[in-house]
């Protein structure tokens, strides 16, 4: 007798956020992936003035890390998602975007976790923009870390950051 068996296609799960800290605020944006595996800026900000709980940080991100998806897009304005990003945060250029800012990408593939601090970079020459660093990244199981330590490894990835 032969048996045929059917196999569940496991489903790949992607998010991204991206935690931003200035002196006064911390912006927290949900990130969509494109059929064309590239991450595009959404409008799902959240902007929290300082100080800000661990667990209220902790609280941010699984919020928006459940916010994140896939997404079937074909045309993306991305000079409109920058124009929105500056209307939402009230900032009126790159520059003060970038100024005295410090970026960490919070990457969710399947079961890990990567809380990836970066180098700011500026807005012009060759290291401009943010750069990830990979050597001070931390990667946690998602099944194992606790909800609530998701805010602390967001700060120490902060502290991280150049």
């Amino acid at each position: 007798m032969i048996k045929f068996f059917k196999f569940k296609k496991e489903k790949k799960i992607k998010q991204l956020v991206v935690a931003v800290d200035y002196p006064d605020k911390v912006v927290f944006e949900t990130y969509f992936q494109l059929e064309s595996w590239v991450w595009t800026r959404t409008d799902i900000l959240t902007i929290e003035t300082k100080p800000i709980s661990v667990g209220k940080i902790s609280d941010l991100v699984l919020e928006h890390l459940k916010l994140s998806k896939s997404v079937k897009e074909k045309q993306i304005d991305f000079t409109k998602m920058q124009e929105n990003y500056k209307k939402l945060t009230g900032f009126s250029s790159i520059k003060k975007q970038m100024l005295n800012s410090r970026s960490v990408n919070i990457c969710r593939d399947n079961d890990l976790i990567t809380f990836e601090p970066t180098r700011n970079g500026g807005t012009s020459g060759k290291d401009k923009g943010y750069t990830p660093i990979l050597e001070k990244k931390i990667e946690v199981d998602y099944h194992t870390i606790k909800d609530s330590e998701m805010g602390r490894y967001l700060v120490e990835s902060f502290l991280n950051c150049e």
